[in-house]
């Protein structure tokens, strides 16, 4: 009998020394090089690389499980076609990570990253403020309104190109409510793109040409039936988040440290944004770097609808106040260009270089006014409650309330007469610094 057991204790030593000698399964590099054209699933056992501008394309639906790293390759030489995926109009995004597991899109050296990125190491101080453009990003397309000059002909399609791609059968295209009337067309804003939770992005955005670039998540006639929460951008060339258009609600969010603006909406756009935390990057020489560019109708400037978002406790940090840009629209905390209504509630907006607000002086002239001149746009409550306006007016259209502003290089004041908040001066003894992000960077992925 002991013979018998010291041969089983034998033969289950060697069965575990075979197992342990067996080769680790590691996560596999697919290439994805062609449009999804039918609903698949990406899991977080392998890693997906983007070998140049993705389309998920109508009725299709991409799943991403938590954990899941994606990597999108730089646009080769003399093209302008960077790893990017995009969301076209009828297509679903389902990227749901978690709070331990989210889904990361980086670069395709970036090595924070691994079967669970919220566990990676973060101990190698290699600099990676240098780190921007790797690769183009992220891209969602719906159908809902988007400004239209309304005194041109008749538009039925009433959609656009979406910058940073060029025209690709329709693939490209946001919006598509026949008609400016919600009474008509009640669901176009209701549209679902699907859902992005616990996602980063990283190291993105590409200039095609002047002010045409991919962002780090670009949102086009997005609807409010997509839900985006926890989303952080970061170290993006261009703008971090910039909507066009749409009514899509988005909740704490992170734009940090990059090349142009945080928060930036075109073309009427009608969402909900709250939680947001912002902290500028290094405004490049092309750029104005502004945490909040906001305008409203697109050619011209008074094309319908007006913009009309609302937008709680924002924290947003800038670039120092010992800037002191002789030029009050370099790293200015918010800037309301034509058109553009809304509401700023509960944030607070510390040591920018800039102004605290510049708003444009009328609907085409182009002209920025600084600090407490309102221009065109009236800094007062609402008077109407309604889905959007569909005139201009000089007054009931912005509000900005209990926001506080500290410590601005160009212009301390901010709107006077209203119940805005305060600027307080600057104390040197409680700057601020921005400790230089770190990353590993390891072998690029074939």
């Amino acid at each position: 009998m002991k013979n018998q057991l010291r041969k089983l204790g034998l033969a289950l030593f060697a069965a575990a020394l075979i197992v342990a000698a067996l080769p680790i399964a590691q996560a596999a590099n697919i290439n994805v090089n062609a449009n999804i054209t039918s609903s698949e699933t990406w899991t977080s056992d392998n890693t997906y690389i983007l070998g140049g501008v993705i389309y998920v394309e109508n009725g299709a639906t991409l799943t991403i499980e938590p954990g899941t790293v994606v990597r999108g390759r730089p646009a080769p030489a003399g093209t302008t076609t960077p790893g990017t995926l995009v969301i076209s109009r009828g297509a679903k995004l389902d990227a749901q990570g978690t709070a331990t597991a989210p889904i990361v899109f980086t670069d395709l050296n970036d090595d924070n990253v691994g079967g669970n990125p919220g566990t990676a190491p973060y101990d190698t101080l290699e600099n990676a403020l240098a780190l921007t453009g790797q690769w183009g990003g992220v891209i969602l397309l719906g159908r809902t309104y988007v400004a239209f000059n309304t005194a041109a002909a008749a538009d039925p399609a009433r959609t656009n190109q979406i910058e940073g791609l060029t025209a690709a059968g329709g693939l490209g295209l946001y919006g598509g409510c026949s008609t400016f009337t919600p009474s008509i067309f009640p669901n176009c804003d209701d549209d679902d793109s699907g859902s992005l939770e616990y996602v980063s992005i990283r190291y993105a955005g590409f200039n095609v040409s002047a002010n045409n670039e991919i962002n780090g998540l670009t949102m086009g006639a997005v609807g409010r039936g997509t839900d985006i929460s926890f989303v952080e951008v970061l170290q993006n060339k261009d703008d971090a988040f910039e909507w066009f258009g749409g009514t899509v609600n988005s909740k704490n969010i992170i734009g940090a440290v990059g090349g142009d603006d945080t928060i930036d909406h075109d073309e009427g756009f009608r969402g909900k944004i709250q939680f947001a935390f912002v902290v500028q990057g290094t405004p490049a020489s092309d750029k104005s770097d502004k945490m909040g560019e906001l305008d409203g109708g697109n050619g011209p400037d008074s094309s319908l609808p007006l913009a009309l978002p609302t937008i709680y406790n924002v924290t947003a940090i800038g670039l120092g106040a010992e800037k002191a840009y002789t030029n009050a629209l370099q790293n200015t905390a918010l800037h309301f260009r034509d058109n553009t209504g809304g509401r700023w509630y509960n944030s607070a907006f510390l040591d920018f270089g800039g102004a605290t607000t510049c708003i444009e002086g009328g609907s085409s002239a182009g002209t920025e006014t600084g600090n407490n001149t309102s221009g065109q746009r009236a800094i007062t409550d609402y008077v109407n409650d309604g889905a959007f306006y569909v005139e201009e007016d000089s007054e009931f259209q912005l509000e900005l309330r209990n926001n506080l502003f500290w410590c601005f290089g160009n212009g301390a004041t901010p709107v006077n007469g209203f119940n805005t908040g305060a600027v307080n001066g600057c104390d040197a003894s409680k700057a601020h610094y921005i400790r230089r992000p770190s990353t590993r960077r390891g072998p690029t992925p074939t």
